[in-house]
């Protein structure tokens, strides 16, 4: 066969190579694109994640703050305007109101914030709705009066609402306006079976409340409500011992009173300071123990993706009980269908407590905890709601080995304790969501490196090989065999950077020389028919951390590979400047350039400025039409290691 024919025939095949490489590097673009819209979909879950977590820190934080306020301050007015203001900062909220119900439609201010301070409250001040107060409007009743609602509505401003007497002291439309107040989250305050008043949070007509925001605010409306009510007891004791005239039981009532007051403050103290939720619900259960005079308690926590409840925590005889281990409670290792008796149901949609007798057990009673607590001795239980707003998150346990009930002040108190035990499970559970999120978040930032990496070895190398194959087919060029040899070796040399990634991820040049001298290996690679790379090293070279170094390279080799793929240059230029205060790489071609007011499509520049980003470092790529393009990378000394 002559030397023309060989020739000839080894064009053929590498011109069936090329075409068989192109259709490979085009596969690559089409993931290459879908890497990138999967990126994109990634930064935006990953930003909302970012928000939600920062929504449920700040949550938190106003709950303590309202908790230990809760513990100090004994001014009940004082209070009340706290968690107004303290909620008002949460929502970014221009009006907060705290209202009263005097009959069972009527109500009245009692105080407000707003203007960045408390009005009210005992002192002067120009709110419409002062005395002698207005009618609600149909929408905020339920059953036909305000006294016995129980949920929440987000509702405009109701022009409906009318004054008891004459007319209101001022408009009430243009009052709330001047407040920029259009939109209203209404809360109930509920004690027993009673609302005696409401919370409102006002926010302008351009924004709305978050579901978060309005779990936020049920929490803020049950620490009032304990509030008020622990003033209410304390009322009663009082009234009580006045009435009854008997020094003796009045000292007794008020150190019933004291015993209440004193738990509660413990309870909150641990809310504050528990180092675990299971250490806080051991102590939450322990006062409830000795409040009740219980022997026995528990909390049994719902479970709602399997519609069961699993017990948590239990004490027996004030003994802190290992559940998974300990044989006497092999009977809850396993949850508890909240199906099997309608016991679940009166207790998480009625919110009653639910009592049991053991020796006559009622149909709603589980049979399996009957048999358990008469094994025990126990004569009789009580399942005290766990409730966030409507939500029941479960449900407090107390055993008694007695029938007989405690009175109703001990009850009230351990439903205060409930309350507290509810609490610190929502705030559990949303740090223990925000803790999923975080690590989603994490996931996510290392998809997209992984991404970035994937596409700075596989997609240039195959582009490198692309150009040395199409030069070997060049008519003109002089030696297309040493195109083919250099092609040979760029495969090779991808590939063992690819294996390389997965084992390090760090990039092979680096490993053996300099940065300064790798990026002289890469100008001295993209030589071909019409191309020319002048690299210079300006100062004297210093080394930097791996991940600068590394970074640094990526952004060079995504920007020649820019150049060669697109730009149509004749000549590029790479320059490393070092200098005491700062290192900067530039890259700039003679090529056709682009419009960097127009969108994008490819991955290259998005991650080239994720990098930058990653080393603190400033990314400034300039270029017009026909002008060629100039990629600047500014990396400050100041910030390494930042």
């Amino acid at each position: 066969m002559s030397k023309q024919a060989q020739n000839e025939r080894l064009i053929q095949e590498l011109q069936q190579r090329i075409a068989q490489l192109e259709q490979e590097n085009r596969q690559c673009h089409s993931v290459q694109q879908a890497m990138f819209e999967e990126q994109q979909r990634s930064q935006k879950l990953a930003q909302a994640a970012q928000e939600r977590a920062a929504q449920m820190a700040k949550a938190n934080d106003a709950l303590r703050r309202s908790v230990n306020v809760l513990a100090t301050e004994s001014d009940l007015n004082l209070f009340i305007g706290h968690v107004l203001r303290v909620a008002a900062e949460q929502f970014d909220s221009p009006l907060a109101e705290y209202w009263q119900v005097t009959n069972p439609n009527i109500g009245r201010v009692i105080g407000w914030w707003g203007h960045h301070r408390i009005h009210g409250f005992g002192e002067e001040h120009n709110h419409p709705a002062k005395e002698p107060g207005v009618f609600f409007p149909t929408h905020m009743l339920e059953n036909g009066q305000l006294s016995t609602r129980r949920t929440h509505f987000v509702l405009p401003f109701d022009r409906a609402v009318e004054p008891i007497e004459r007319e209101f002291p001022c408009d009430p439309e243009a009052w709330y306006a001047a407040y920029n107040a259009h939109l209203q989250l209404n809360l109930p305050l509920v004690i027993g079976e009673t609302c005696f008043g409401l919370i409102i949070f006002w926010l302008p007509s351009d924004r709305s409340f978050t579901k978060q925001q309005v779990e936020l605010g049920y929490a803020l409306a049950q620490q009032i409500t304990l509030a008020i009510r622990l003033c209410q007891l304390a009322d009663e004791a009082k009234v009580s011992a006045v009435a009854r005239e008997q020094e003796k039981a009045a000292q007794q009532q008020a150190a019933e009173l004291a015993k209440a007051n004193q738990a509660l403050r413990r309870s909150i103290i641990h809310l504050t300071t528990a180092k675990s939720l299971h250490s806080f619900l051991v102590a939450i259960l322990q006062e409830a123990c000795q409040a009740s005079g219980a022997t026995s308690a528990c909390v049994f926590v719902y479970e709602a993706s399997s519609n069961s409840l699993r017990m948590n925590t239990l004490i027996l005889e004030n003994q802190v009980i290992d559940i998974a281990s300990d044989p006497r409670a092999a009977i809850w290792h396993s949850p508890v269908p909240a199906d099997i008796t309608k016991a679940w149901q009166i207790i998480s949609q009625e919110r009653k407590i639910f009592w049991c007798s053991i020796d006559n057990p009622a149909p709603e009673c589980w049979e399996m905890a009957t048999a358990w607590h008469y094994q025990i001795q126990h004569q009789a239980s009580a399942a005290i709601p766990l409730l966030i707003g409507e939500q029941a998150l479960g449900f407090l346990g107390l055993s008694f080995t007695t029938a007989e009930q405690p009175n109703q002040s001990k009850i009230e108190q351990c439903s205060t304790l409930a309350q507290h035990a509810a609490l610190a499970l929502q705030m559990a559970q949303i740090a223990e969501q925000a803790k999923h999120e975080a690590e989603q978040t994490a996931i996510l930032q290392e998809r997209n490196r992984i991404a970035r990496e994937i596409h700075d070895t596989l997609a240039q190398c195959l582009t490198g090989i692309i150009i040395q194959l199409q030069a070997a087919t060049d008519s003109h060029s002089a030696n297309p065999f040493n195109h083919v040899v250099t092609a040979i070796e760029i495969a090779k040399s991808g590939l063992i950077e690819a294996r390389r990634s997965v084992r390090a991820l760090r990039p092979q040049l680096l490993e053996a020389v300099s940065l300064d001298a790798a990026l002289a290996q890469l100008a001295s690679q993209i030589h071909s028919d019409g191309l020319h790379g002048n690299c210079r090293i300006l100062g004297t070279p210093y080394p930097l951390p791996v991940e600068v170094e590394s970074n640094l390279l990526r952004i060079a080799q995504e920007a020649l590979t820019n150049c060669i793929r697109h730009a149509k240059a004749t000549e590029v230029k790479l320059h490393l400047v070092y200098q005491p205060e700062q290192v900067t790489l530039r890259i700039k071609d003679n090529g056709c350039g682009f419009s960097t007011s127009l969108p994008t499509q490819g991955y290259g520049l998005v991650g080239m400025g994720e990098r930058a980003r990653a080393i603190a470092a400033n990314l400034t790529i300039t270029s017009q039409p026909n002008q060629g393009t100039d990629v600047a990378v500014i990396l400050s000394i100041s910030q390494v290691g930042t």
